[in-house]
């Protein structure tokens, strides 16, 4: 809306310097290097790469000064200013902007004074007109910004939410099996096992014509001890965890991100460490990315290499090359390295995370 309303303002100004003496015909290029960098700096800003738009913003700077110095008819600067004013929210804080509004403001002014036959009365009402648009401007330029993202950020709290009930969710479930587990071993192994004592005498006390039954009794429970041993062993040491759901879950309606992922046939997690470590690295990776690399496209890259694990998470944002570490990579690398794995990053085109994870087996 702002871009659209900022080219009918430089058509209708450049039509008003066709009418004009040839002496200011040279600001025209002017105003069309103002239009051409004005789109180049929404194109970018829309593409999430703010430091190459905030360059164009003070190269808009300059070409705003060059008309204010070099046309000494100043409608139309008053327009010029307003636009520029509105992009600044977008790279800087409200204090910093309200500076630069001062800056133009007084700009303006100077502009007026130096190069206007207008009277004093003339001069303080413009004054006292300019300011009240220019912070209208400005606030109406912050509000908007940060509308926005409060709204991005109020994605990204969801979807931290929806990770963190999918954690509890699968907490509940590794709980209940282990609950079923020691009632299991408790009430059942207890009762098999004196069952079995009981058996035993049994067969010291029965008659020639019932020892085989007895015996064959003894035999099925002691086989049925056993099993019931073995499926209380399963539910305690397999993963409770289902790696592939909860993953799916995980990256599922992930707002303004679409989400790849590849996998190496046969790929599959059986620790549930190792499982919670790659899933906890894959949110915080997904959060990474919602909230500072201004990315459209992620992919997950899970694939074995000899006796490790190996996950990759690219995104095709924007960002610093060198990238300081916070909480969230700081606690992804206590959680790797208590696997005794290894976690590494880098920024600069797309942000990039790879975690490698020994195998149990490796480990031990």
């Amino acid at each position: 809306m702002v871009y659209a309303v900022a080219v009918l303002t430089v058509y209708n100004e450049t039509n008003r310097f066709v009418q004009w003496d040839n002496s200011i015909r040279w600001a025209l290029p002017l105003i069309l290097l103002f239009l051409i960098s004005y789109t180049v700096e929404q194109v970018l800003v829309y593409r999430g790469q703010l430091t190459l738009a905030e360059r164009l913003l003070w190269l808009d700077a300059v070409l705003i000064f060059g008309l204010a110095v070099g046309v000494q008819e100043l409608d139309f600067l008053l327009s010029f200013i307003a636009f520029w004013l509105a992009s600044t929210p977008k790279y800087y804080s409200l204090r910093t902007c309200m500076w630069l509004a001062l800056a133009a403001w007084l700009l303006f002014i100077l502009s007026y004074v130096l190069f206007s036959d207008e009277g004093t009365t003339d001069l303080l009402i413009l004054a006292a007109l300019s300011a009240p648009v220019f912070l209208f401007v400005l606030s109406t330029a912050y509000t908007s910004v940060n509308l926005r993202r409060q709204r991005q950020r109020a994605v990204e709290l969801n979807g931290e939410l929806h990770a963190m009930q999918l954690q509890l969710a699968q907490a509940s479930r590794t709980n209940e099996r282990l609950r079923i587990a020691r009632d299991m071993h408790d009430l059942l192994g207890h009762q098999m096992t004196a069952l079995i004592l009981n058996l035993e005498v049994a067969t010291h006390k029965s008659s020639h014509d019932s020892i085989t039954y007895v015996e064959r009794a003894l035999a099925l429970a002691k086989m049925l001890l056993g099993d019931l041993r073995n499926a209380v062993s399963d539910m305690r040491e397999s993963p409770a965890l289902d790696f592939d759901s909860a993953l799916a879950e995980l990256t599922a309606n992930v707002p303004a991100l679409q989400i790849r992922i590849e996998r190496s046939p046969g790929f599959a997690v059986h620790d549930s460490r190792i499982a919670e470590a790659l899933l906890r690295c894959i949110q915080e990776a997904l959060t990474n990315t919602l909230r500072h690399a201004n990315a459209t496209a992620c992919v997950i890259t899970l694939h074995e290499h000899g006796n490790e694990l190996m996950l990759e998470v690219n995104d095709d944002g924007s960002g610093p090359p060198h990238i300081k570490p916070g909480n969230g990579l700081r606690g992804m690398q206590e959680r790797v390295a208590a696997l005794a794995g290894t976690l590494q990053w880098r920024g600069g085109d797309g942000f990039t995370l790879q975690v490698s994870l020994p195998l149990p087996a490796a480990v031990s």
